[in-house]
């Protein structure tokens, strides 16, 4: 060292030794050294430090003019092994390891900046050492408002880079937590995205291999918050908001849990065109599932679909399969008592569809919708019309076809009493089937060829005032009428048939027993309604005599005033009398009774029974409808 350097020396110390918390340096070991200065920012020097004891930080800056300046640099040269570029440590329960402010309130500046080169190696590493309290390894804040606090980028073009990777070893501690303490306006606990065409904004993954384990937990704490958010920004394309997907074939892609009396999921959709939610099943064999809800609460519901549009032909839930054996909707209810709901559906619009099934292929065995319950008093399928006046329809069912079926029920079981479907109402005006149809209001056959089979069957359990089957019209068949009761002789094993008289007019019957007086007259009174519902009526006598005499018997006066007049050429004599009388009441005068009729265009060149005629069954009536 040379005097002129010594001199400098000397000058300095004499200066600094009026500032406070001034403290001696060591002997130089390195040449030349670091100086301080009095005054800010000083002369720019070139030096080494080389420090022992205890250093006292304080505040360290970088006031270069250049934006590229760093208040703290640290750099670990090794290429390898687990090096730190900088190590801060805090055992404080309240306090830091590192913290970094940035004060420009705009540009690209960095309230800390950290990098390493090594592989293994971390640009970053804050431990709170303190085993209890509300320690934070590293706390970053930022107060501009497009500021970021934390923000991790992976620059790597390829391989699996990370742009922040956070972990936690306690059994109940948290790898990340995304916190926002505003109490007003849109605030964000955590941002993520990904700016690659296939990339990913969020990754949660679970590497244990069994327990309960998550590979994302969201959680809010407001009563109207939202757990989790997914937007698909784009205005076309195929873009997902949310995307769950599970390896595991017991897995589950994505799972809604509602502890209490809320929701486990709720989806909705503002616009007129769209669908809260759509499941698919997109292989085309197998028995894949769209869609797959289960409840097992007495009280709960697996699905619910609520479509909130007051108007327009909105969707609760629309589901679709594109497998020939797959399914686009199916709700078990695996409670085997209380009432349980394998699906629950709901509209609100007066017209919107709750429950809609669908099915685009074109061939094949394709069902719009299918329902099972495997309880022995269960139901596959229940509607409810819970409205208490109007037209309103517990099941509504439509087909486009020509041939199609709007309602098909069928009982598979080859023996016992099986119903192919059964339809009540506790209403005494009320119906328990009704159908309509511009030809045929309602069709019933029995496919078997043969046996004694019934094609529409019809009961009652008032047998003194019902009907069994009652046609408020015209009532016809195209073979022979017959009543049918149990053999009086032999009830258990026959059947006992009388048959209907046929005529080509419609035809009324009165009958009885008169006893002509001393003179051989009698008058015979018929019911007071017979002029409104007959014309022409016919007359038929048959004396009763046990003598030898030979007895004659004759009308001697025609009907008139509800009555007509017999005479029997022996005086107390016993005649049974028979009037018929053509129906003339207020529906024959209105509609007729025609004899002879055309077939109607759809049903030329159809018969009833084309096998009398030598016919095969394509040529019976109604097959192509079949």
């Amino acid at each position: 060292m040379n005097r002129y350097t010594l001199f400098a020396y000397a000058a300095a110390m004499t200066a600094l030794a009026n500032l406070p918390m001034y403290r001696e340096p060591a002997p130089f070991l390195v040449d030349p050294p670091i100086n301080l200065q009095a005054v800010t920012p000083g002369v720019p020097q070139t030096g080494h430090g080389n420090i022992t004891g205890t250093f006292l930080a304080g505040n360290f800056s970088a006031t270069t003019a250049l934006n590229t300046g760093r208040a703290v640099y640290g750099y670990a040269s090794a290429p390898s092994g687990v090096s730190y570029g900088g190590f801060f440590l805090s055992r404080s329960p309240s306090g830091r390891a590192v913290y970094g402010y940035a004060t420009a309130t705009s540009g690209s500046h960095y309230g800390g900046f950290f990098s390493t080169s090594s592989t293994s190696g971390r640009a970053v590493y804050a431990t709170a050492a303190a085993n209890n309290g509300s320690t934070i390894a590293g706390d970053f804040i930022s107060l501009s408002g497009n500021g970021t606090a934390v923000q991790g980028s992976a620059p790597s073009l390829n391989g699996p880079g990370v742009g922040g990777r956070f972990y936690s070893s306690g059994a109940g501690g948290a790898g990340v937590i995304g916190e926002s303490l505003a109490s007003a306006g849109t605030s964000i606990g955590g941002s993520f995205a990904a700016s690659s065409q296939s990339g990913i904004g969020v990754q949660g993954v679970s590497n244990h291999g069994s327990g309960s384990t998550y590979g994302g937990l969201f959680q809010v704490a407001s009563s109207s918050g939202v757990g989790v958010s997914g937007i698909a920004n784009a205005s076309s394309g195929a873009t997902i908001g949310v995307r769950g997907s599970a390896a595991s074939p017991n897995g589950v892609g994505v799972f809604g849990l509602a502890s209490t009396s809320g929701y486990g999921g709720d989806f909705a959709v503002w616009g007129s065109s769209g669908v809260a939610v759509r499941g698919r099943a997109l292989n085309v064999s197998g028995g894949a599932s769209g869609g797959l809800f289960e409840a097992n609460g007495p009280d709960s519901r697996a699905v619910t679909g609520w479509s909130r549009s007051a108007i327009g032909q909105t969707i609760g839930g629309d589901f679709l399969v594109d497998s020939v054996q797959g399914i686009g909707a199916r709700g078990v209810s695996s409670a085997s008592s209380g009432s349980t709901y394998g699906g629950f559906f709901q509209v609100s619009s007066p017209s919107g569809v709750a429950v809609f099934g669908g099915v685009q292929n074109v061939s094949g065995l394709s069902r719009g919708g299918f329902f099972q319950n495997p309880s022995t008093q269960g139901r596959a399928v229940e509607g409810t019309s819970t409205a208490t006046t109007g037209q309103t329809y517990a099941g509504y069912f439509k087909v486009l076809s020509t041939q199609g079926t709007a309602a098909y029920g069928e009982a598979a079981a080859t023996t016992g009493s099986g119903v192919g479907g059964t339809f009540t109402t506790a209403s005494a005006d009320g119906y328990g089937s009704y159908s309509f149809g511009p030809n045929v209001g309602s069709y019933g056959l029995a496919g078997a060829a043969s046996g004694i089979t019934v094609g529409v069957r019809g009961e009652t359990f008032s047998l003194t005032d019902g009907y069994g089957v009652f046609s408020l019209g015209r009532f016809g068949a195209s073979g022979t009428k017959s009543f049918r009761i149990d053999h009086p002789l032999d009830p258990e094993n026959r059947y006992l048939i009388h048959y209907s008289a046929e005529s080509p007019k419609p035809m009324n019957l009165y009958t009885g027993k008169v006893v002509t007086d001393e003179r051989g007259y009698a008058t015979v009174l018929l019911p007071d309604y017979f002029d409104e519902v007959n014309s022409e009526p016919l007359y038929q006598l048959t004396v009763v005599d046990t003598s030898d005499d030979f007895v004659m018997a004759k009308v001697s006066k025609r009907y008139a005033n509800g009555k007509f007049q017999i005479r029997t050429s022996k005086p107390n004599v016993e005649v049974c009398w028979q009037v018929q009388a053509q129906r003339n009441d207020r529906f024959v005068k209105t509609y007729g009774a025609p004899t002879e009729i055309d077939k109607p265009d759809g049903e030329k060149g159809s018969y009833q029974h084309p096998e009398l005629y030598g016919l095969g069954k394509e040529r019976k009536l109604g097959s192509q409808k079949r």
